[in-house]
């Protein structure tokens, strides 16, 4: 019986190894931004010395390998995929590859990084975790470990998989169902749910220090102003609340701000909105301790939490300092610039993307930390204000004081 079971199974064998070099003559169908998810994705092509990119969710970009100067690679979300690598360039006078993608999360930014990491770098430049939860609330999948991920891939890039090609796109779901969502379930973040999403995030990262590159973390800065997303059925009641507090704020009536936003509170106690309103009135009356502790809790009381707050800066600190990376708080140079609490809000677009202002501010913070021992001259700085929302990296924020 033993000896009868190799022959039984020899058949199939034949047949499985047959399917997969006829479909190995055919070439890989699928093209969507799902493979973006996929270890090992192809992201450039490699003509002689000469590298480009091959995906157009990233940047048309073209460099030569080995490098001729000090070279500079940024990997993250729609902040990297927009303006911060040419302000971190023309600052510095390096030369900066951007592999940003729009709406990533760390497991994106770690497929972007393993493409990067082979690029002759001096460094690498992470910037992502705004988007985490929004991501593993729109694609579940995103939190599977990538060992699981790059065996799936595998067996997807395989002969067999390209003969069954057509079946295997009917079993799944369109590429763009992702995004057909909107921005997931307007809710604001448990403990419960946190806990999967900081273990992804952390493994993530891990993996992205474990690619032998010298690294460089950023924490992710937001707008402290912004009153994130109002929740769910509220009426119009609460958005002219809003606006007559904040209008009461550029008036300079922090006063009249404060009464609003404890009308507010009234109503929403667990919801962000009031609370940044009336941390920006205590900002604004010289509690400034007090109204930060206030803008916080409205970070992490969003409606739709797409700032990273306090528990992602805490992963990247961890992160960093288990695999010898340096770690660039962002947040107290924000701080220490008046800019950054002014009701106007200047340095930022919406709550998660930065003005042409904030992403020179950002890209001197980047570099003044940098191992390169950079220098960073603002004044060599010239960006072009982005013609169009798709330009900006994100849809906008419907933003209440503008």
């Amino acid at each position: 019986m033993r000896r009868r079971l190799p022959f039984a199974l020899l058949p199939l064998v034949l047949v499985l190894t047959v399917l997969e070099a006829v479909g190995r003559t055919r070439p890989d169908p699928r093209s969507g931004p799902e493979l973006l998810y996929e270890p090992g994705a192809t992201l450039v092509v490699t003509e002689g010395d000469q590298v480009r990119t091959a995906r157009p969710e990233l940047h048309e970009q073209s460099w030569s390998n080995p490098a001729t100067r000090t070279r500079v690679a940024f990997v993250g979300d729609s902040t990297v995929w927009g303006q911060l690598p040419d302000a971190f360039a023309a600052g510095t006078g390096v030369e900066v590859l951007n592999f940003g993608i729009r709406g990533a999360a760390s497991d994106r930014a770690r497929v972007a990084a393993e493409t990067a990491v082979r690029q002759d770098l001096d460094l690498l430049v992470v910037y992502v975790g705004h988007n985490e939860v929004t991501e593993a609330r729109l694609n579940p999948q995103s939190l599977r470990p990538f060992w699981q991920r790059a065996i799936t891939a595998s067996l997807l890039r395989s002969g067999t998989a390209r003969l069954l090609s057509p079946w295997l796109a009917a079993t799944r779901a369109p590429s763009a169902a992702l995004r057909a969502q909107g921005d997931a379930a307007p809710q604001p973040l448990t403990p419960e749910e946190w806990a999967p999403i900081a273990e992804s995030y952390r493994a993530n990262l891990l993996g992205i220090c474990a690619l032998g590159a010298p690294t460089v973390f950023v924490e992710p800065i937001s707008s402290l102003v912004n009153p994130g997303e109002p929740p769910v059925g509220a009426t119009a009641t609460v958005r002219d609340a809003l606006h007559s507090g904040y209008l009461a704020l550029r008036e300079g009536s922090p006063a009249a701000a404060l009464r609003w936003a404890d009308e507010l509170g009234g109503f929403y106690p667990a919801f962000g909105p009031p609370h940044a309103l009336r941390g920006l009135a205590w900002v604004a009356s010289g509690r400034r301790d007090e109204g930060l502790a206030e803008l916080r809790m409205a970070r992490r009381m969003d409606g739709q939490p797409s700032r990273a707050t306090e528990d992602h800066f805490a992963v990247v600190r961890e992160v960093g300092g288990a695999c010898g990376a340096t770690v660039v708080a962002t947040e107290p140079t924000f701080l220490a610039d008046p800019r950054y609490l002014s009701p106007a809000d200047p340095l930022f677009m919406d709550r998660v993307h930065p003005t042409l202002a904030g992403n020179v501010l950002l890209a001197s913070v980047i570099a003044n930390a940098s191992p390169l021992k950079l220098t960073f001259d603002s004044s060599r700085v010239t960006l072009t204000p982005p013609a169009d929302e798709a330009s900006r990296g994100w849809k906008l924020v419907d933003e209440l004081w503008r």
